[in-house]
């Protein structure tokens, strides 16, 4: 059995780890929320190139020629793994952010 002071100073500590769990979160938020126009920039840009690309098929449609549908497929990937890449450096920075706050707040 916990005695009396052991349960009381496990609540304390669990109530600790609420406040630094809700700061840690608190803190992502805000980094969400300062990149959400950087993300809304990413959505135009793929939407620009979702557009070139449409439009790259239907001109090789009517063209019905290998090439043009080769270079579309090649610039299909190139603009995807371009995109995989934004994503993967705003993860990164993401992660980079939550790691600092953790360092910061043990240091405090």
């Amino acid at each position: 059995e916990m005695t009396q002071k052991q349960a009381s100073t496990s609540a304390a500590t669990m109530k600790q780890q609420q406040q630094q769990q809700q700061r840690e979160q608190q803190q992502a938020l805000l980094y969400l929320q300062n990149h959400h126009y950087l993300q809304n920039q990413q959505a135009q840009e793929l939407e620009l190139i979702q557009q070139f690309l449409q439009h790259h098929q239907t001109q090789s449609a009517e063209a019905a020629s290998a090439t043009a549908q080769q270079n579309a497929v090649a610039q299909a990937a190139m603009a995807q793994q371009y995109l995989q890449h934004q994503k993967a450096q705003s993860a990164e920075a993401a992660s980079a952010t939550a790691q600092q706050t953790k360092a910061g707040s043990c240091n405090g």
